[in-house]
């Protein structure tokens, strides 16, 4: 559950686990709407009853542009990172060298910082917090952030301010 503060104000996104497969809305207008709910899910997923195949984790919003979204999904041997940035109407792959293969880290919780015209996006994960400030689908390289200070931890959640560019 996460909603937009800017670009559009009072975007909701949700999420919900189904029998089939995970689905996402978008609600716009969530301070006053009751209904209308975009079932905007990522297409292609679907839930395999032997491993229950991948559910929503998390989702992420830009505090500046309330279409720019993260998706995070959880299991194994699934692709676990998802970038949009229309609103959820179209989706890549950006999990890059953290490839959820049975080797990689989980994921756990994302954030989109934009610092000047700069957007940084930020993964935590179950081997520490891992940054880029460039998406390139499958080919996006994220680098780990302060591994010399918290080293390999799990990271489980995540949270940025942009009033003064905080990471928590």
């Amino acid at each position: 559950l996460t909603v937009s503060l800017a670009n559009p104000q009072h975007r909701l996104y949700f999420a919900a686990s189904g029998a089939n497969s995970p689905s996402i809305f978008r609600l716009d207008d969530s301070h006053t709407a009751t209904s209308g709910a975009v079932d905007i899910s990522i297409p292609g997923l679907s839930n395999d009853p032997q491993s229950n195949g991948p559910y929503v984790h998390g989702i992420a919003v830009n505090p500046d542009n309330g279409n720019e979204i993260l998706v995070i999904m959880s299991n194994y041997n699934i692709i676990g990172l998802y970038h949009s940035s229309d609103g959820g109407a179209n989706y890549t792959a950006v999990e890059g060298n953290l490839e959820g293969s049975s080797d990689g880290p989980s994921l756990r919780s994302a954030a989109i910082l934009p610092i000047g015209a700069t957007t940084n996006y930020l993964v935590a994960t179950s081997v520490g917090l891992f940054s880029t400030t460039t998406l390139n689908g499958s080919s996006t390289t994220w680098t780990q952030e302060a591994a010399d200070k918290t080293g390999n931890v799990v990271v489980s959640s995540l949270a940025a301010r942009t009033s003064d560019n905080t990471v928590a």
